[in-house]
């Protein structure tokens, strides 16, 4: 917020990216039919202080960008990005708790949308090379069940390395934030087909051994 204050010059012009957060989104009605776009945010409810500062955030550079104090903007808002460098989110912690302590957990009502690193770096740097003015989700639009991830992980993982990984233990933890079980869904992983295609394309994007490379080093 500090850097704004540079835009008291009215012949200043910026290219602004910013990066938000998914949790803008915040209530997701669970109730909402599979494979349906969900694209309104909830002003009622944003999921956490965190996703309300963002959120305040983007409306301010929304307010320059029309009173001429921006040239260009994009707003990024990412979903669980998991590879090379990254060193949190849903995946990394899945893959470390797999190697160091044999075991995956997963909460039992929850789900997320997973994308490699690599994708979400390509889709902002597309945006952000052609200058393109809009909202842009860095996601991979296919959201899976916690516990469908964890088998998934451990498929891979058993592909990569089937003596050390085919003991790791599948662990189911209670429910937690009942009343938001999902954010900007867009689909929902249903049919073994579909689970065994989102396997080879997390087996493929070489996210399981980005993060593994990441906790060795």
């Amino acid at each position: 917020i500090d850097t704004m204050m540079h835009f008291s010059n009215p012949t200043s012009k910026f290219h602004i990216s910013f990066y938000s957060t998914s949790e803008v989104y915040g209530n997701v009605d669970p109730a909402n039919v599979p494979k349906k776009l969900v694209t309104t945010i909830d002003p009622l409810y944003s999921r956490s202080l965190y996703a309300q500062e963002k959120l305040a955030t983007e409306t301010v550079l929304h307010y320059l960008r029309e009173i001429g104090k921006i040239k260009s903007l994009r707003v990024f808002r990412p979903f669980n990005v998991s590879g090379k460098w990254q060193k949190r989110g849903v995946v990394y912690e899945m893959v470390k708790t797999a190697v160091l302590e044999r075991q995956i957990r997963y909460t039992a009502n929850q789900t997320r949308e997973i994308t490699s690193a690599q994708k979400a770096t390509e889709l902002a740097l597309h945006a952000v090379i052609s200058r393109e003015e809009e909202t842009i989700d860095l996601t991979s639009k296919n959201h899976i069940s916690l516990k469908d991830l964890a088998w998934s992980i451990k498929d891979v993982l058993v592909g990569i390395d089937p003596l050390r990984y085919s003991t790791v233990d599948i662990v189911e933890d209670p429910p937690i934030d009942a009343y938001i079980k999902t954010r900007g869904t867009v689909n929902v992983l249903s049919t073994d087909d579909e689970k065994k295609a989102f396997s080879q394309r997390l087996f493929e994007s070489h996210i399981i051994e980005d993060v593994i490379s990441t906790l060795v080093k």
